[in-house]
């Protein structure tokens, strides 16, 4: 299912990025996971955030620093 982060581009604002990845987590997490990835319920929502964000870099071209462990 298309995810808000879809909709981005280059263009897209820093508070626009940041509601549609969590627009796309929250969705991701309502979400059964699909079959053939090896996630477990306990680490979702790790995966769900690295969906949104990588797709997000990926739309965007922005490095998008929020999504990284420090």
């Amino acid at each position: 299912m298309p995810m808000a982060v879809d909709n981005l581009t280059a263009d897209s604002d820093i508070p626009s990025i940041r509601q549609a990845i969590s627009a796309s987590i929250a969705q991701c997490m309502r979400e059964a996971i699909p079959e053939g990835y090896d996630v477990t319920e306990a680490n979702k929502q790790k995966w769900c955030g690295g969906k949104a964000y990588g797709i997000a870099r990926e739309r965007t071209g922005k490095e998008l620093r929020e999504g990284t462990a420090r």
